[in-house]
């Protein structure tokens, strides 16, 4: 089976006019066989949890420099994300879409308008609210606005268009201790 998706590369991001500027690389992946994908529990290493209760998603990622925050593994912390705890801070988070074992956002585009997405973090709860969901063309970047609101963004192949990017863009919407 052969699965067409995004790497992001976790070390070329930057601010230009304003906005957050993601480039990544297209590549493909080949699994031959499902079984070989190996599933070990790194829970104690995890800075976070995203939970997506609409899709019956929860997963934990790992910090920037964890051998297993990348896309072939996880859903990936990028790099130069600002976590939730800080001012205006700008949460992106990537994975595959697709039918394989690592496909965690191929429901991504069942989301819609004002779900709740929810990021476990230092004893808190920050619950998120979509207020954008869009295409971009793959084009090598994915450029986000900042803004003064905390933002989570996730992103993803799109199912319809393989030349497209599926944006999920939240913002805070409320803090709770756990």
């Amino acid at each position: 089976m052969t699965i067409s998706n995004i790497l992001i590369t976790l070390n070329y991001i930057n601010y230009k006019n304003n906005k957050l500027v993601i480039n990544y690389l297209e590549t493909t992946s080949i699994l031959s066989n499902q079984n070989n994908v190996k599933h070990i529990d790194y829970q104690k290493e995890y800075v976070g949890i995203l939970e997506i209760p609409k899709i019956k998603l929860k997963r934990g990622f790992y910090n920037f420099d964890n051998k297993h925050n990348n896309v072939n593994e996880n859903v990936t912390l990028i790099n130069n994300s600002t976590m939730p705890d800080q001012d205006n801070s700008l949460l992106v988070l990537a994975s595959h879409s697709g039918n394989s074992l690592i496909s965690y956002f191929n429901k991504l585009d069942e989301l819609e308008l004002n779900d709740e997405l929810d990021i476990y973090y230092l004893n808190q709860k920050y619950i998120y609210k979509i207020i954008n969901i869009y295409e971009v063309d793959k084009n090598g970047k994915i450029e986000i606005s900042k803004t003064n609101e905390k933002q989570l963004i996730l992103t993803t192949c799109s199912k319809k268009d393989k030349k497209k990017q599926l944006i999920i863009k939240s913002v805070l919407k409320e803090i709770k201790p756990y």
